[in-house]
């Protein structure tokens, strides 16, 4: 049986390997980007992934314009950012993301959210 993929683009690599140390554990395979023009490149060559979690705020190309590219391989996505005001969590609705959580965020609902997905 294969693992499900999750791409984590996040720039914090204490909060990357956190993620992906979690979700490893969970019997997920996770993939770290720290950079979002690193991680649209890195999906031209392998896109098969089952759900990508985004920070808004990443160096190279922020999360909401990394979001379109990862969609165009039909990849669902959630946001985990910073960014908290109701503007910036309706943008990223409106750019399409499937979640939006905001940091600090509890990993036992992101861990759900995954399950969701």
């Amino acid at each position: 049986m294969q693992k499900t993929r999750i791409l984590i683009v996040e720039d914090e690599t204490a909060i990357a390997k956190m993620i992906a140390m979690n979700l490893r554990v969970a019997n997920y395979d996770a993939v770290i980007y720290e950079d979002g023009l690193e991680a649209a490149k890195g999906l031209e060559k392998d896109h098969e992934y089952d759900l990508a979690l985004l920070d808004v705020m990443v160096p190279g190309m922020d999360g909401f314009t990394l979001l379109p590219i990862v969609r165009e391989y039909g990849i669902p996505v959630i946001f985990l950012t910073a960014k908290d005001t109701e503007q910036d969590i309706m943008q990223g609705y409106a750019t399409g993301c499937d979640d939006y959580m905001v940091k600090p965020f509890s990993l036992s609902v992101l861990y759900a959210k995954c399950l969701a997905i």
